[in-house]
């Protein structure tokens, strides 16, 4: 049975959006447009994530059957989404404790 149109076009969407934003994260990484070192590290473990996620969208975008549209999918593919889910939350935890930290020192 094939996939739901609807299936296919929103993991497509979720997809391009995913790996667009990937791109655009690593072209302000690379032009040097975050200067801090700390600040640095959380960008790139955040682009991995989302690199991640869109790798994750993008299989599943060919996840046949009816099974894919209820979020039944193989273990590869929710091992990656979950690696890159892991990844963006613990960038932003990070980043969210560092700019917490700075705050109450009054910088």
């Amino acid at each position: 049975m094939q996939a739901p149109i609807i299936n296919i076009i929103f993991h497509t969407a979720v997809f391009l959006l995913s790996l667009f934003a990937a791109i655009f994260g690593m072209g302000l990484w690379y032009n040097r447009h975050i200067n801090h070192l700390a600040v640095s590290t959380y960008w790139r473990v955040f682009i991995v994530g989302v690199l991640f996620y869109a790798i994750s969208e993008f299989a599943d975008i060919f996840t046949p059957g009816l099974r894919a549209s209820i979020g039944m999918h193989n273990l590869t593919t929710e091992m990656t989404l979950m690696i890159g889910l892991a990844l963006i939350f613990t960038a932003l935890h990070r980043f969210a404790e560092d700019y917490i930290q700075k705050k109450k020192s009054g910088q």
